[in-house]
């Protein structure tokens, strides 16, 4: 059809990548946030995943609970930050979804 390779990356290929693109941000995401609480386990004096191990050695379930509260919502906003950039850089599959 007379494309460049660039053109056919830009206007084919990428954005045919895009779905499975987001969707591997979105799982990577969800392991990062849980690695950071675990390196805060092992090696750290400060931050939630201190405070929640704090919270279990000294049987305080209240602060437990709070953080996990804060961790959820932290994993809930960061899914919905990444489904936002989705939406909004493949309208083609908004459009289809109808």
């Amino acid at each position: 059809m007379g494309a460049t390779r660039w053109q056919t990356f830009r206007y084919l290929r990428f954005p045919a990548a895009l779905p499975v693109i987001f969707s591997g941000i979105k799982t990577s995401a969800t392991i990062a946030a849980t690695a950071a609480i675990v390196a805060e386990f092992v090696g750290a004096n400060r931050g939630l995943g201190y405070v929640l191990l704090r919270g279990t050695s000294t049987m305080d379930i209240e602060l437990v609970f709070a953080v996990l509260v804060v961790l959820t919502v932290i994993g809930i906003a960061i899914n919905y930050v990444v489904e936002f950039c989705e939406w909004a850089m493949t309208p083609w599959q908004r459009a289809s979804n109808n």
